[in-house]
């Protein structure tokens, strides 16, 4: 007696079949994966804010920044007056901002690095701290002082344009066309998660545009603004007022001299 064995149409049956199931799948397998990295990147923020709650306690409640390090502006760093993702300068070598939680408040390094970064490989830029061959940036900006009143981690003051400020932290998102080296996105650039002083978190919608979005460093913000510190400014601004309306209603922030 002869096995049956399938025919050619019945085998091209079941690959269509099982062409048609993974062309289900893999979107709703993708969505997952984006979820799921967006909730990590949440808690990595979380982690955050706790070390930064921790060091704060430790220094009569202020802020974590450091007047002495010395400006980096290849890596974005103009001082304790902007908001920056760098965490350490070569030049001075010095932890700076967000990276002074490295001093023994942030149990894993690893949680400054958001899962859906594109570029930044987490363990090279820690091992640049380790080394101390080279600047390091993380994978989200921090306000630091940037344009508020109050320098206390549960009283910011007000922003530049005179709201309630309260945001810490927010992914870091560099469209830059014209400096490929630091063109970077979390999540794509389409999703943001923002901590805030009393350590929650949210998410928000961004922009799958690259050109564009409310929580970005796009190109044309650097025509009257080399530095990008009134683009930040905005980019805190609008997490701020995200709590209470439409982020991309946020007052912009007025220059100052």
């Amino acid at each position: 007696m002869y096995k049956r064995a399938f025919t050619l149409i019945e085998l091209l049956v079941v690959i269509s079949i099982i062409a048609i199931l993974v062309g289900i799948l893999l979107p709703a397998l993708g969505a997952a994966r984006r979820s799921a990295y967006t909730i990590t990147c949440g808690q990595n923020q979380q982690q955050i804010g706790v070390a930064l709650q921790s060091y704060s306690v430790s220094h009569d409640d202020r802020l974590a920044v450091n007047p002495a390090a010395g400006l980096d502006f290849a890596r974005g760093y103009f001082g304790t007056g902007q908001a920056t993702n760098a965490i350490y300068t070569k030049g001075t070598d010095q932890l700076i901002g967000l990276g002074l939680s490295l001093d023994g408040y942030l149990d894993a390094p690893q949680a400054m690095f958001c899962p859906a970064d594109d570029s930044t490989d987490p363990t090279d830029e820690l091992e640049h701290i380790n080394k101390r061959d080279d600047s390091a940036s993380c994978s989200y900006f921090y306000r630091q002082l940037d344009r508020t009143t109050h320098d206390r981690i549960y009283d910011l003051g007000e922003s530049n344009p005179g709201l309630l400020a309260s945001a810490l932290l927010v992914d870091a998102n560099s469209l830059l066309s014209f400096s490929p080296d630091y063109f970077r996105t979390n999540h794509g650039n389409a999703v943001v998660n923002a901590l805030y002083h009393d350590g929650h978190v949210a998410s928000y919608s961004n922009s799958g545009d690259q050109t564009d979005g409310v929580f970005s460093i796009r190109d044309q913000d650097f025509g009257i603004d080399p530095s990008g510190g009134m683009r930040l400014d905005q980019i805190f601004i609008a997490a701020d007022f995200a709590l209470r309306g439409d982020p991309k209603d946020a007052p912009a922030p007025t220059l100052t001299p």
